[in-house]
């Protein structure tokens, strides 16, 4: 009798409890309650599909430059870690994140201990898909801005405290959550771990959204230092601004992340809403890394599409090629100068950068031309 009367559940029917109490006028249901578990499924589906398609022409770009670097690998790592923690967040998407916490019965809760554990599984994967994707930038950076002083010791920079933060909270989740003898799900329980990876959540959300104004703002300083023309520059400034995404969804998630964490919030319903953010903002954010490599690949088929689509118009000033940004296709009788090619080639912007990876950008050059038909 004694331990029953300090057992808070004592005589509570857990299945039929729920987790929170319902809103006045609202009524639990435990069979078949709204959910935003389709929604954010579907939405994580099509985010992933996405990325593992530019994560695609990245790679085959640099094989067929025989090109593949540091950078490249280190998105193929991002890409894993990325896939493991929505492989990981789908598990319980649905069952039971996703659903008001007055549509979950409380014994879902105290017996689901796979759920649990997998959530602190998604803490780690998610702190080091952050990292390898922040790397990623970074060592794209060094490889394409090296001869540059100021930009390598940016990237150096971000590299060092990049990898400090990451490494600091994966110890920090361990050190709350994990203790010997004690299995994860039942410290997961406790108010020390609870409110400690909350803690650690809205840290590395400002982390996050610091860190992506930091890597946005190296490519955009050091192409306006460059000696190339203002039409130039806005176009190579047009394939770097798209981090601007990755800025705005930082921002949006690191907000849900305080409504999620207030007093007596749904933390199932909003805490499922941060999950898709999470997965948006790690799948974009590896999107982002590949663009420059992607525009790259695209640049030949847009240059032969744009080659027929002009062939049947009356006039052919070469300085409309210029200006449309396109290679035009010659034949064999009116094949220009070596140098008069290389001059219509827009990818030459890249090539005449006075602070980037000369042979590099050489093998960006080879193969617009391939792409081209020149």
């Amino acid at each position: 009798m004694a331990s029953d009367a300090g057992n808070p559940l004592a005589g509570v029917d857990i299945w039929k409890t729920p987790l929170l109490p319902p809103p006045p006028g609202v009524t639990s249901n435990f069979v078949n309650p709204e959910s935003r578990g389709p929604l954010i499924e579907r939405g994580m589906y099509a985010v992933l599909s996405i990325m593992v398609v530019f994560l695609a022409l990245r790679i085959y770009t640099r094989v067929r430059l025989q090109a593949l670097g540091l950078d490249d690998y280190l998105s193929l790592l991002s890409a894993a870690f990325i896939i493991t923690n929505s492989g990981l967040t789908l598990s319980f998407i649905g069952n039971p994140e996703g659903k008001h916490g007055w549509d979950i019965p409380l014994g879902e809760v105290l017996t689901n201990h796979v759920w649990l554990e997998v959530t602190f599984a998604t803490l780690w994967t998610y702190s080091l898909s952050n990292m390898f994707i922040k790397l990623t930038f970074f060592a794209f950076f060094l490889r394409v801005f090296n001869p540059s002083s100021w930009a390598r010791w940016a990237a150096w920079a971000g590299i060092a405290i990049t990898t400090c933060f990451y490494a600091a909270t994966s110890v920090a989740y361990t050190g709350l959550c994990a203790r010997s003898g004690v299995p994860i799900w039942a410290s997961m329980q406790e108010l020390r771990c609870a409110n400690g990876n909350l803690a650690v959540s809205k840290a590395q959300g400002w982390f996050g959204l610091m860190s992506d104004v930091y890597i946005f703002a190296i490519p955009m300083a050091t192409v306006w230092r460059l000696h190339m023309t203002v039409r130039r520059r806005l176009g190579l400034t047009a394939v770097f601004s798209v981090g601007l995404t990755v800025i705005a969804i930082s921002a949006v998630s690191l907000a849900i992340r305080y409504e999620s964490v207030a007093q007596g919030a749904d933390r199932t319903w909003t805490n499922s809403i941060v999950y898709l953010y999470t997965t948006l903002e790690l799948a974009i954010g590896l999107i982002c890394s590949c663009m420059p490599v992607v525009a790259v690949t695209m640049k030949g088929p847009l240059a032969k599409a744009n080659t027929v689509q002009t062939s049947k118009a009356p006039s052919h000033n070469s300085s409309s090629h210029e200006n449309l940004g396109y290679v035009p296709s010659w034949d064999n009788a009116h094949r220009p100068t070596a140098q008069a090619r290389e001059a219509a080639i827009p990818l030459d912007s890249i090539n005449t950068m006075k602070t980037t990876d000369q042979d590099y950008h050489v093998q960006l050059q080879r193969l617009n031309e391939q792409g081209s038909g020149v």
